[in-house]
């Protein structure tokens, strides 16, 4: 029986696991390149030259959305804030780092 339970238990950690990794800032747990960057949102801006007032405002950002769950809409979401915030230079390179994320 306490074998099974183990098994049990092990299969719905790693479901979990697998459930939790799904969202930026859950993704954002794993090691990244860039301590300043650290989720799935942000990851991408690594390579990108950002005004301070960019960096504040992808903070803000980034905090809001760690504040209501890190939900997938949240993330989407902060995303698309994200972007907002970019040049038309910049918007370009994060697209294509989001698009390497995903695939």
């Amino acid at each position: 029986m306490k074998k099974f339970a183990l098994i049990v238990t092990l299969i719905l950690g790693a479901s979990v696991a697998s459930w939790a990794g799904s969202a930026c800032c859950a993704a954002g747990k794993s090691k990244a390149k860039s301590k300043t960057y650290d989720t799935a949102c942000t990851r991408p801006l690594a390579s990108i030259q950002l005004t301070e007032e960019q960096k504040a405002k992808i903070a803000e950002i980034e905090a809001a959305c760690k504040a209501q769950g890190c939900s997938k809409e949240m993330c989407e979401k902060s995303r698309s804030q994200i972007r907002e915030l970019l040049t038309a230079e910049q918007r370009g390179v994060y697209d294509e780092q989001l698009s390497k994320i995903a695939n």
